[in-house]
Order: structure tokens, then C-alpha cells, then sequence
């Protein structure tokens, strides 16, 4: 795992017992060398012995010029530096010249492993190919497989500037040849390059004999991970290791309420404070503190998590471009700032319809994204078309919150235009310093509020975490091992589906560890166990185990188990490499294990014989058992994040990684993962129709304003479970079921009731029950009235819902049409033609029946 932030005071001081973890798993699913190993150390590109000194490197030019005189025989004139892919050759005539002091450096110089700098000028910089950057590189022991232009010419420029030098192929051959000869072989083959002279490894002996548990109801009854046709083949002999490793205590505790036997809290009767007790911290717990500043409960709604991980406005620092700062309402400044530095606005030179976003309506973009996430369209501005333009993905709610201001699919194209997650007045670092610059507070802010929030229980798991990406980016990173595809990967530490920190892979390594030479988890005081490779990771000789193929061989190795304790070393004083033989050899390196030994486990399986579910028992090894139940913590994150994966397109990967941080806590809340992400975005998109209470009645709802505020909400209402129905359109604040009583006055029908966001705004809810109901005496519809001071009193329908009494003309127009306001004169005219001609037939009707009874 690469080192963590160094501005993150979570890492960088050293824990007390409280922090610290045991168990953090040690992934091998990567190869750490073979990806981050550059970033760590440099390793020299020539032997020291075969070195030029500095006085030949400053005459370079001077040099070349006069060995190729002699060489050559050629007259006096200067010659110009050999080509940019040119080797330099000896003439046939050059034996000669071997007594010649000169003639003897050429041919060292050619015949030997040292190569020697060749400048090139910018003018032929900028004109090379990827090619010609590539075979520069391969020549000046550079390797390198990326294809992209500006990145191969960033590392032949920093070559040149270093002056590397350059090599032939011969060259290149016999440099390799001399590295391999001067690798430490003792080092690689006893694992203990890393540690102190006086480490050494103890290889440990199996005494106790493991027997095999049986199975009388299961015909041949074997272990999971033996093959069928091997069933009836007896199992090899098994032994226990005696050793005791003193393995350090997790000392760590938390704090928990005492419960009486009806399941009450104690209260204490003098301070009238709830009364708690310390308990051993086994697994990860919310922090107290946490809890207190944000006042959160058990019953608080999803958005009001969402609040506290990704506030509207920081209560950590006030500075926002601190680590503490990051907020809504920073992005809404920097996103404006941006805006304002592009030109946009009505006198700009671009986007001339723009104008500075609120707080609010930038969150509402956000929101739109995770909705995104639940209910995928092929492009997200197809969801501000309502239903029935588009039935497939219009989406009503979406349409009805954001209003008819601006066109909602041009102000989305601001916000994709000008979204900024840094501020655009600071000065821009270099790449290779800050690779991450655009998106910094935002992965600061992660690492600062994960470790504010959670308190780390005994297990926890290192594995890398991958940011999907469809863009194009120098440091996108091609991922064939894993089904998430490419994007930005990040090791990350994570417990029970929560992400504690992380730590982006393409950052460079705080220089502060390097120097030490710790990792931030030595810093840590953690210990580790999990699977290891063979080779590069320290494993002994004396427990490695090679694989066979042959059926007879497995038949007769399977089941060893080698094991070797290190020793000599006060630092690491229970480090356990171990192997056992199951269909291949399986390495492991472990600090947690105080024992090694075989254990008895049970599992069900369906038994063929009796028709029933049964026990079935075998011997797993202690270590991998322990390894197979407390590695996972990575993964469930990672499905936590990929179950309703925030996919915003056009390489804008951090709008993804805002809302995944919130993953840890969707697992712990009463809700669902669908339901818990749900309520996020509806809020998000309009927190005035999802901040009322669920409990509250449609009449209460419709009747009165929607826009109360959040501070009122919570005063007024109890903290209760709200419904949680399958729709995407809110019905979060409106109960499934209405009240029975009919109220004597019917809800005022207005410009301001009728908005989307008005106190009518049910109406538009298709999940609500707006059955037609009969009319009550002396009524009149309520839309003719609004719209023309018409008096229609035939054919009333009651909505139970809405509480609104209409005509059954204007029953459907009144529950469909979201922009009744706008189109109010339209609806007019079309009401009153119709209201004019049933006027005038019902005046021809009764004149018709005036003159018959005159008859």
C-alpha cells in the first residue's frame, strides 16, 4: 500500500492502543513491484566501476569529435554528433590504434557496458514519433509501456535533463548480464533483505497428529476443495505445530449503553445521563463525537447522513481550501469563479445564457447523477423530458423540480462546462508533484472526514479500489484482471464496507516515509496476514512448495504444511511464513496467528443419500480460515459502490467517487441500498418535497406549503421509519394510505398551489391513489374557476387525494399537466370555448322547452 496523505494528521502521528488494528489484510491479487515499485526507488542504470567521470561528460562534444579524427583518419574539420538512432562502429583500420591512449577509451567505450550521453535539441524533440521517443528510450534503459505521445516525451526530456546515457544493444545485453551477477542471492533466498543482520528464520516441525473428523451419513464424504473422482482416496496424515507465537493483545474498546431487561436504556438518577460501559472493540463502531456534532440518530433520514459526509457548508473549517473544507458550497464558489474566468454571462463571449448556480440547484445536478445510478438512461438528459413525452425515460419528478426558468438540458451543459472541484484562482503545480490536482480537496476530504467518523475495529482489509473512468487520461490505468474495467486506481483501507482512507496509486510517495524507510503501516502499528507470492515477498526457502502435476505426486503431497517462525528481530516478533498443499501450494505470511494448527470446520451440504440438509465436517487450516472471514472488507465496499454505480460519462470519474464514500453507511442504516440511495437523490434534487415527515397525511401534505425548513422539521415531527416504495418518483413524504375524514373546505387552487413545487404538487404523483370520487353538493370545479371565474357545477369529480373538486373535463388535464401555470391562458381559451357553447345549447334548451309547454 503506498503511504498516505502527508497533510493527514489520521496517519502521520503514531496511535495509541485506542487506533491501533490488527488483522489488516496484505492482498496479493497485484503486483506491487511491477506497478508502484518505480515510484518508490530509484535503482541506478550503470555500475558504479564503469562510470564515466564528470570531466568526460563536460567535454562530450570535444571528445566525440577528436577519437572520431583518429579513428576515421579523417582531416581536421569537425564532424557533427552521430544521429539520433546511430551506433557507433570501429573502422576496419582501428586495430592500430590499440596502443593509442585515445583509441583505447573508443574501443572501451564501444566494447564495454558503459554508454555515454548524446543530447538531442528541442527543434528534433518536438518533430520525433512515438517510435523514434520509444527506441530513445529503450537505448537509454528507460522501459516504458505507455503509448501516449506527451507522456514518452515527458520521460525522454527528464533523461536528457539527467543526463542518462545512451547504449547500444550489445550494450544494453551485457548490463543486464552484469545486474543478474550482482543480485544478492542469499538476500532473495532467505526473505530477509529487509530486516536486521541478526533476524534469521526458525523452521518449524509438525509433532501433533490432526485426525480427521467423519462423516457415517455422507457417502464419500471430502473436503470442498478435493476433486470428485479423489473422494474415495485417503486423506494424508495432518499435524498440529506446538509453538505458541506471542502475538501482541488488541487492546482497543468502546463505549456502549447498559440496557435494562424490557430493553430500556439505564439512565443514571443522579446526572440524568444515559449510563455506559467499555467493551472490547472486536468490530469497527460510529464515533460518538461524530454522532453528537451532526445530531444523528438511528431513525435520521439517508440525506441527513449524506449532510454530515457531504455537508452544504463545512463545520470543520471555515478555509476552503483546507483539507477540513470541502463543501457544497465551496464547489457552488469555484464552479461560479470558473464560469466568470471562461467569459460566460449575458455581455460574455460564451454561454451567454449563463448564470451563476446556487448552492442548491449545483447539489440538484449531483443528485441527478445518482439517480442515474438507480434508474440508468442512456444519456441523463433524457431525464428532464416528463413521462409522457417519453414514457421509457422521461421521469416526472426530475421535470417537475427543475423548473421552467432556464431549459433544464442547456443549464445541465453549464454544469458539466464549468463544475470545478478546485479553486480556479490558485496557481497550478506541476504534474508530477500533484497529479491530482483538480480533484484534491475532494480526496482530501475523504481521507480527512473516514477516520473522523469511524472507529476501526480488530479486522480490517488493504486492497486497491478502482474509480471507473471512460475518458482519456496519462494516468488511466488498462485493468484486464477485474470486471470493472478501466479507470484510477487506489488502495484503499476499508472495514465492513466502509472506506477509512486511501491513497490514489498514481501520487507520489511522501518523501518523510521514504526517508524513514516505513511504510504507513509500520507507522500504524498494525499487523498484518494474507496470501503472498513466492518470489519478491520475502517468503523463505525452507516453506516454499512447488507445484506438481502429475495426479500420483498431488495424491501425495497434498495436505503438507511448512511453516517457519522469524527470529532475531525485536520489531517483528511474531511474523509466521507458512505454505500448505491444497490442489496447489498456497503461501501465506501472518502476524495474527498466536497458533498453527488444523480446526474442525462445519458446513452444510445437501446430502443425496437421505434427501436433507446436513452437516458435513473437515479440517481447514486455522490461518486460512481466519484469512477467508476477515479479508473481504474491500470487496464489500466495492460492491456497495458497483451495485448502483454512478456513471456520468465523459471521463468525470470524481462525480462517482463524492457520493461513494457514503457506502459504509448505507450497510449499517434500516434501509436498503436502493432505498438508502433514493431518498439522497430525491433530496438532493428538491428537498422541498422530501423534507416533510412520512407520517404526515396527503391533506396535510397538499394543503399546506411543502417548503418548510429542515431546522422546523425536525423540531416538529418524531423521529419515525418512513415508507419506502419501489418508485422512483418521490413518495417518501406521502404515506401509501389517506386519510378517511372529508374535509369541510376543499384546498385553495392558486398560481402558487399549482407550481411544481407548490402545495398541490400530489398531484402530479402517479403513486398516489387519485381515483374519481362523486362530488359533494354545492360545489364547483376548481380549475375553471382559477383560470376564468367560470361556474361549472355538472358533472363534479372529487379527488380524495388532492382534496380538489373538478369537472371531468378538467379531471385529467388537472393531474397530468405539470405547467398549468404557464399555460393558463391557453387553458383558458380552451375552457371557455367549451363553457360558451354548453351556455349556449342549455339557453337553446330552454327556450325549446318553453315554447312546447306554451303549446
Amino acid at each position: 500500500m503506498d503511504a498516505p496523505p502527508a497533510d493527514n494528521p489520521s496517519l502521520e502521528e503514531e496511535d495509541d492502543g485506542d487506533n491501533c488494528c490488527l488483522g489488516v489484510e496484505a492482498s496479493g491479487d497485484h503486483d506491487d513491484d511491477a506497478e508502484g515499485g518505480a515510484e518508490w526507488v530509484r535503482f541506478r542504470r550503470y555500475e558504479e566501476g564503469n562510470q564515466l567521470s564528470d570531466d568526460e561528460e563536460d567535454d562530450d562534444d570535444d571528445d566525440n569529435n577528436d577519437l572520431r579524427e583518429v579513428l576515421l583518419n579523417a582531416p581536421p574539420p569537425p564532424l557533427p554528433p552521430p544521429p539520433i538512432n546511430a551506433t557507433v562502429s570501429v573502422p576496419d583500420n582501428g586495430g592500430d590504434l590499440i596502443n593509442n591512449s585515445v583509441g583505447k577509451q573508443v574501443i572501451d567505450l564501444i566494447n564495454d557496458s558503459v554508454g555515454k550521453h548524446v543530447p538531442i535539441d528541442d527543434e528534433k524533440l518536438n518533430t520525433m514519433k512515438v517510435k523514434e521517443i520509444k527506441d530513445q528510450l529503450k537505448h537509454r534503459d528507460i522501459p516504458s509501456s505507455n503509448g501516449i505521445r506527451t507522456v514518452l516525451l515527458d520521460q525522454l526530456k527528464a533523461a536528457l535533463k539527467e543526463k542518462k546515457p545512451y547504449y547500444s544493444l550489445e550494450q544494453l545485453k551485457s548490463l543486464k548480464k552484469k545486474k543478474k551477477k550482482k543480485t544478492n542471492v542469499a538476500s532473495v533466498s532467505t526473505g530477509l533483505s529487509g530486516f536486521p543482520s541478526t533476524a534469521y528464520w526458525k523452521e518449524l516441525k509438525g509433532t501433533t497428529t490432526a485426525v480427521d473428523p467423519t462423516n457415517p451419513t455422507f457417502a464419500n464424504a471430502r473436503p470442498p476443495t478435493v476433486p470428485e473422482e479423489d473422494a474415495d482416496v485417503p486423506l494424508n496424515k495432518k499435524y498440529n505445530f506446538e509453538e505458541v507465537i506471542d502475538v501482541p493483545v488488541f487492546s482497543a474498546k468502546t463505549k456502549v449503553y447498559e440496557f435494562k431487561r424490557n430493553g430500556e436504556i439505564k439512565i443514571d438518577v443522579a446526572t440524568k445521563e444515559p449510563i455506559m460501559k467499555e467493551i472490547p472493540r472486536k468490530h469497527g463502531a460510529v464515533n460518538p463525537v461524530f454522532i453528537k456534532k451532526h445530531k444523528l440518530t438511528k431513525m435520521s433520514r439517508p440525506h441527513e447522513f449524506a449532510d454530515a459526509f457531504i455537508p452544504f457548508k463545512s463545520k470543520y473549517s471555515s478555509y476552503e481550501n483546507t483539507a477540513g473544507g470541502f463543501s457544497f458550497l465551496n464547489l457552488t464558489k469555484w464552479t461560479n469563479t470558473k464560469a466568470m474566468n471562461a467569459d460566460a454571462g449575458k455581455d460574455g463571449s460564451t454561454y451567454k445564457d449563463f448564470v451563476p448556480f446556487s448552492v442548491r440547484e449545483l447539489r440538484s445536478h449531483f443528485g441527478l447523477y445518482v439517480l442515474q445510478g438507480l434508474s440508468p438512461s442512456p444519456r441523463v438528459e433524457y431525464k428532464f423530458k416528463p413521462q409522457t413525452a417519453d414514457p421509457v425515460n422521461g421521469n416526472d419528478y426530475v421535470y417537475q423540480s427543475f423548473g421552467q426558468k432556464m431549459n433544464r438540458e442547456r443549464r445541465h451543459k453549464h454544469f458539466k462546462a464549468f463544475l470545478s472541484f478546485q479553486d480556479p484562482t490558485m496557481k497550478v503545480p506541476s504534474r508530477d508533484s500533484f497529479p491530482n490536482w483538480k480533484v484534491r480537496p475532494l480526496l482530501q476530504w475523504i481521507n480527512h472526514i473516514g477516520p473522523l467518523a469511524w472507529m476501526l475495529g480488530m479486522n480490517i482489509s488493504v486492497d486497491e479500489m478502482t474509480m471507473r473512468m471512460k475518458g482519456v487520461h496519462r494516468d488511466r490505468m488498462t485493468i484486464k484482471f477485474k470486471a470493472e474495467g478501466d479507470g484510477f486506481m487506489t488502495d484503499a483501507l476499508c472495514q465492513e464496507g466502509y472506506c477509512y482512507q486511501h491513497y490514489m496509486r498514481n501520487e507520489p510517495a511522501p518523501q518523510k516515509y521514504l526517508n524513514m524507510g516505513f511504510s504507513p503501516l509500520h507507522c500504524r502499528k498494525v499487523l498484518c496476514h494474507g496470501v503472498a507470492r513466492k518470489g519478491g515477498r520475502g517468503v523463505p526457502e525452507c516453506v516454499k512448495q512447488l507445484e506438481v502435476t502429475r495426479r500420483s505426486e498431488q495424491l501425495r503431497v497434498r495436505g503438507t504444511v511448512k511453516a517457519a517462525l522469524l527470529l532475531g528481530d525485536d520489531h517483528v516478533p511474531c511474523l509466521v511464513a507458512s505454505s500448505v498443499y491444497d490442489t496447489k501450494p498456497v503461501h501465506y505470511l501472518s502476524m495474527v496467528s498466536i497458533r498453527i494448527e488444523w480446526i474442525e470446520v462445519k458446513k452444510k451440504a445437501f446430502n443425496v443419500d437421505t434427501n436433507q440438509w446436513e452437516e458435513i465436517k473437515f479440517l481447514r487450516m486455522n490461518f486460512i480460515n481466519n484469512y477467508n472471514f476477515t479479508m473481504g472488507h474491500v470487496d464489500v465496499a466495492i460492491a456497495l459502490i458497483f451495485g448502483y454505480a454512478i456513471e456520468s460519462g465523459g471521463g468525470r470519474w470524481y462525480s462517482g467517487a463524492l457520493v461513494n464514500e457514503l457506502e459504509g453507511v448505507e450497510a449499517k442504516h434500516l434501509l436498503t441500498h436502493y432505498e438508502f440511495r433514493k431518498d439522497i437523490a430525491l433530496y438532493w434534487i428538491n428537498p422541498q418535497r422530501t423534507a416533510s415527515p412520512a407520517t404526515a397525511t396527503a391533506n396535510s401534505d397538499c394543503g399546506r406549503s411543502a417548503g418548510t425548513s429542515m431546522t422546523s422539521s425536525r423540531r416538529k415531527r418524531p423521529r419515525l421509519l418512513f415508507t419506502s416504495p419501489n418508485s422512483v418518483v418521490s413518495t417518501l413524504t406521502v404515506p401509501t394510505t389517506v386519510s378517511t375524514g372529508t374535509p369541510s373546505t376543499s384546498s385553495t387552487v392558486s398560481d402558487a398551489s399549482l407550481d411544481v413545487n407548490g402545495s398541490l404538487n400530489c398531484r402530479l404523483n402517479r403513486t398516489l391513489d387519485h381515483y374519481p370520487r362523486p362530488a359533494a353538493e354545492m360545489r364547483r370545479c376548481a380549475l375553471h374557476m382559477w383560470c376564468g371565474k367560470m361556474r361549472v357545477e355538472s358533472t363534479l369529480l372529487y379527488c380524495k387525494t388532492c382534496n380538489v373538486t373538478v369537472c371531468s373535463e378538467c379531471y385529467r388535464l388537472f393531474h397530468v399537466e405539470a405547467d398549468l401555470v404557464e399555460k393558463k391562458k391557453e387553458i383558458e381559451n380552451k375552457l371557455r370555448r367549451t363553457f360558451d357553447w354548453k351556455k349556449t345549447k342549455s339557453k337553446k334548451k330552454m327556450k325549446g322547452n318553453k315554447y312546447h309547454d306554451f303549446d
